[in-house]
């Protein structure tokens, strides 16, 4: 259901797919190569043998990436097509989007082929293919050791990928195999696996003529491919202790550094996966609504395993709203929620709810509290905070930072591997002159909401070494960020293409009810404030989910007569915006998996796929706001 949701309704009719796989081979050479599993076949008539990925038709009633595994599992494991249905099945449930390469389907236009690129790794994950004692093969090792004779599978070949896209577009043959296997004599005596293997130094691999060539399918799939490559190049330059740069610790013995790497890659997330943001907790007000814009944004983007809100102070009526759009969004029961000391600020009034007009387009659910209902019960929000933190984990800050202190000041535990908060000013200085904007042109500094709203509680969570890594996107940036008509526009063709996928699928997705929930807000309260809405804390979150939104420098913030600003700190570890871009800006929040640009790189969790199920389950019932 989730690869469905990528899937625009043209690709539903697409009469053939198939699936490249690609991976770490760590068994062939002296170090670890990025590399393509290839399947060959003998044509008997020109006594040569073509090789190709994995695919074919698509049978009646599939779609094109059950299609696409089910080829899979026929021509790889010769299977029968009842057990590679099967096959494809559990598959397709658990690589989702995210675990494709790219982030999404390709399409071969010239052939009418969808093209998935999968990570073998995921596949021997998923199957249950890897032998956990043996430290000499990666995921695509195994596959390549595992390849069954077949009418469809006469030899099986590993080739690398810089070798495979070197030459595709002028040539055919590839002369540097890391490895093949001749799957013809694998019945008969004479010939053991030593022999079926051959060394690459004797063998020249001729490519099917559909992949090469300026239109071959290569072409079509050559920058996924690349930066499939520089993935595993950036691996082996990242510092080894920086546990958002490399992931978990790295125990295995290999040939290289690298190759550390693609054996720590069998016990955690893929490698690409791991390109992409996951696990998020949001601190959040209810001052400005830009706080519940963010939350939508982040509850429906597919990027996103939202693990916790909390909220400042923590009224009965901000819980309620938050717990109202949780369950409109099918989150309730897995999204934790915190407020400020709960239940201290219960009854008290504030959080400028009720008297502003943007608030009525949104309901309330107070939580029973007599054991009949599933909704989440509010708790402190540094105990919330403490529980759903850690290393691999993004803290989005939209509020003063009274939670963030209580939990820093109360949990030494506490870990956090990224803080992307919205606060701070950057200005002389720091900022070149002509990207001042006129306000703030020749201050060093500005007062600022978030971070004058507790003066003492920034200056410890800014000062603290529980939280690995902190960016500040800062007050001279955000007010360049405006949601306008333009803004407007854009969000609709966003939540149309939702609601259109929703039809295309029978099924009422978070991202549409998100979306529309957030178009129908806007709509009016630009009837009614023309003027349009200054997007801070959205311009955060699009920063935490891809930093190159905003230009970053590292510096050190300071506080003088409650006045924040900054100055120029290499290695200080505290980055601060000194500018955005406007279009990246609005295309990384609107347009989810499909984004290009550069990700941030944290593991994930398990718990996605838990949070996906109950999210789609429970959006079947909503309708829109």
């Amino acid at each position: 259901r989730r690869l469905q949701q990528h899937i625009i309704p043209s690709i539903f009719n697409m009469p053939n797919a198939g699936v490249v796989i690609v991976g770490l081979s760590i068994g062939h050479t002296a170090e670890p190569v990025p590399s393509v599993l290839l399947g060959g076949r003998l044509y008997t008539k020109r006594k040569e043998y073509r090789y190709c990925d994995f695919g074919g038709m698509v049978n009646a009633g599939e779609t094109p990436h059950i299609g696409a595994f089910r080829e899979f599992a026929e021509e790889l494991f010769g299977m029968d097509s009842g057990t590679a249905a099967s096959v494809s099945e559990k598959l397709c449930a658990a690589i989702v989007p995210e675990k494709l390469i790219g982030g999404r389907l390709w399409v071969h236009k010239k052939t009418n082929y969808v093209m998935l690129l999968v990570n073998a790794d995921d596949v021997v994950q998923v199957l249950g293919l890897m032998d956990r004692e043996d430290r000499t093969k990666s995921g695509i090792d195994v596959l390549f050791s595992l390849a069954i004779r077949n009418d469809e599978l006469t030899s099986i070949a590993l080739v690398g990928i810089e070798d495979l896209l070197r030459n595709a577009t002028v040539t055919d043959e590839i002369h540097n195999v890391l490895g093949m296997r001749k799957l013809d004599h694998v019945d008969d005596d004479a010939h053991d696996q030593e022999s079926s293997t051959q060394s690459a130094c004797d063998q020249v691999l001729r490519l099917r003529p559909v992949m090469t060539g300026p239109g071959g399918s290569l072409s079509t799939v050559r920058a996924a491919l690349e930066e499939f490559i520089e993935s595993f190049a950036n691996l082996a330059r990242a510092d080894q202790d920086d546990p958002i740069a490399v992931g978990p610790a790295v125990k295995h013995r290999c040939k290289s550094e690298v190759g550390q790497v693609a054996l720590a890659f069998k016990d955690a997330p893929s490698s690409l996966e791991r390109q992409f943001a996951k696990k998020y907790v949001f601190d959040m007000e209810t001052g400005d609504p830009d706080d519940v814009l963010t939350l939508l944004l982040l509850a429906a983007h597919p990027l996103v395993d939202l693990r916790a809100v909390t909220i400042t102070p923590g009224t009965a009526e901000q819980v309620a709203l938050v717990r109202w759009i949780l369950q409109r969004l099918g989150l309730a029961e897995t999204v934790k929620l915190g407020a400020q000391s709960w239940p201290r600020h219960q009854n008290d009034e504030g959080g400028n709810i009720s008297k502003a007009r943007f608030y009525r387009n949104f309901g309330r659910q107070y939580c029973v509290t007599d054991g009949t209902s599933n909704l989440p019960v509010c708790q402190r929000a540094d105990r919330v905070l403490v529980e759903s933190c850690d290393e691999q984990t993004t803290l989005v800050t939209g509020a003063p930072l009274h939670n963030l202190h209580d939990v820093v000041r109360n949990f030494p535990e506490f870990r956090l591997g990224r803080w992307v908060a919205q606060g701070g000013f950057a200005g002389e200085g720091v900022v070149a002159r002509e990207k001042q904007m006129d306000k703030f042109k020749g201050h060093q500094t500005f007062r600022t909401w978030n971070f004058g709203g507790n003066i003492p509680a920034a200056e410890a969570a800014l000062a603290s070494d529980l939280i690995l890594k902190k960016i500040c996107v800062s007050k001279n940036v955000c007010h360049g960020a405006v949601y306008d008509d333009d803004w407007h526009a854009a969000l609709r063709r966003a939540a149309d293409q939702a609601d259109m996928d929703s039809k295309a699928l029978h099924c009422a997705s978070a991202r549409r009810v998100g979306l529309r929930m957030m178009y129908n807000a806007m709509d009016d309260f630009l009837r009614h404030r023309p003027g349009g809405k200054k997007l801070h804390d959205p311009l955060a979150l699009a920063v935490a989910l891809d930093e190159s939104v905003c230009e970053l420098v590292e510096v050190k913030l300071f506080c003088q007569k409650g006045k924040w600003g900054s100055r120029l700190c290499p290695g200080s570890g505290t980055w601060i915006s000194t500018a955005h871009n406007a279009q990246q800006f609005q295309r990384v929040l609107l347009e989810g998996p499909c984004t290009e640009g550069r990700q941030v790189d944290i593991s994930t969790s398990g718990a996605r796929q838990r949070r996906w199920k109950n999210r789609n389950k429970q959006s079947q019932e909503v309708v829109d706001t």
